[in-house]
């Protein structure tokens, strides 16, 4: 990386509506840098990173004294009737082990100048109304873009070009679970030419927008009501209601191989609620703090991955590309047949308490705590698996059953 250069402003304000101190307008907008951290575009930049480090080969014990009697450091495959060998051993899996392997190329203009690093931009407006004493609710709209998102990068085979590569349908399977009992048409799949794959690879590593217009927000709005009352009672409870959109489809009409077979360059989110509590209190006398929290959160977005074959691609009632598949390996592609966003799985409710007891002593406070993570030891699920079958979609991931957690927190 040679250098970024960038300017990133922020400003707040808030101001007295009304001049009684029962109102209060705020407005805040700011610029922010994404980390430099060690992934994506960053680690792609270091050189060291392109020497191949770990490989594997087979190897069959022939004399069975459990150890490999061929030469490791020869990555050619060796056998007793070829080499002289005790044992056989395959070829190394990755020929590059030990050398620069070939990789993508980084583009200069998102290594350094202005502006190059990735950064985005956020956006709040809202209003907070005192309704009584010690009681307010606050109404905001936020917004969030991303000029320049690096996941979005656009990695090109600057040996192709669009015009190399075959648009075509998949049909989804006939399946109740789908939408409409499924059989629909899923467009704009892509698969490479056998004269430009011959071409092979010189991959070149851009920003989305080098490629056409690239955009990325979300937007949504935040409803908070809070009421911090006598004898150390406090509640708080709202909603956030929200959507991201993403738009790509310009970079891949021109780079076709960035998506091949992802054709959901447009990604809107329907608006979706996450509602959130949190309720605390000091028992008199007792010293004792009895809390929880409560969230209802949207569930994820579900995928059906389904694989087609050379034999579907010649099968106009599953795809109309009418030839074998090139440039893969196995002879199969990969597609979610599922638009992003419109499945979603089950809401994610989570309930966690705490009861604490306060000691006090001379002018330090301890706290010993009794958590009760997932109080109601709800089993929603977090993730589910992508791949379309009799069992789809499988969760792969639920919520961690009740936990009971013992703390102690001093101050002084």
């Amino acid at each position: 990386i040679k250098g970024y250069n960038d300017l990133s402003p922020r400003i707040g304000a808030a101001y007295d509506l009304f001049a009684n101190g029962k109102t209060a307008l705020k407005a805040n907008v700011g610029r922010y840098l994404h980390p430099a951290s060690n992934q994506g575009r960053y680690i792609n930049a270091n050189p060291s990173e392109l020497v191949s480090t770990i490989t594997g080969r087979s190897w069959t014990d022939t004399n069975g004294n459990f150890l490999p009697d061929c030469d490791l450091l020869n990555g050619a495959a060796q056998s007793p009737a070829t080499t002289g060998s005790i044992d056989t051993c395959g070829a190394w899996a990755d020929q590059n082990f030990g050398r620069e392997r070939p990789g993508t190329r980084l583009d200069d203009s998102i290594l350094s100048g202005w502006g190059a690093r990735p950064y985005d931009w956020q956006l709040g407006v809202s209003v907070q109304q005192e309704l009584f004493p010690r009681v307010s609710v606050e109404v905001g709209y936020f917004r969030r873009w991303w000029p320049i998102f690096g996941a979005a990068d656009i990695t090109d085979n600057v040996l192709t070009a669009a015009s190399d590569y075959t648009r075509f349908n998949v049909v989804a399977p006939a399946d109740s679970r789908l939408p409409n009992g499924g059989g629909y048409t899923v467009p704009n799949i892509y698969n490479i030419t056998a004269v430009a794959n011959a071409r092979g690879q010189d991959n070149l590593q851009k920003a989305a927008n080098d490629f056409g217009s690239y955009s990325r927000y979300w937007d949504g709005f935040d409803v908070t009501a809070t009421a911090r009352l006598r004898n150390g009672l406090t509640l708080q409870g709202g909603t956030g209601t929200g959507r991201l959109v993403f738009d790509q489809c310009e970079s891949r009409e021109v780079v076709p191989e960035s998506g091949a077979t992802n054709p959901y360059c447009r990604q809107t989110e329907p608006m979706l609620t996450t509602f959130k509590g949190l309720a605390s209190y000091i028992i008199p006398k007792l010293d004792v703090n009895v809390s929880g929290t409560f969230s209802s959160r949207p569930g994820v977005p579900l995928s059906a991955n389904v694989v087609y074959t050379n034999a579907d691609m010649t099968n106009p009632a599953r795809a109309t590309l009418g030839r074998p598949l090139v440039g893969t390996p196995t002879g199969t592609i990969t597609v979610n047949v599922l638009e992003p966003n419109t499945v979603y799985g089950d809401r994610i409710d989570q309930l966690d308490l705490r009861i604490g007891k306060i000691l006090r002593f001379g002018r330090s406070r301890t706290s010993l705590n009794l958590d009760i993570v997932n109080a109601l030891n709800s089993n929603d699920n977090l993730a589910y698996s992508g791949v379309f079958g009799p069992t789809w979609p499988a969760p792969t991931t639920v919520l961690t059953a009740r936990l009971f957690r013992l703390s102690a927190q001093l101050d002084f």
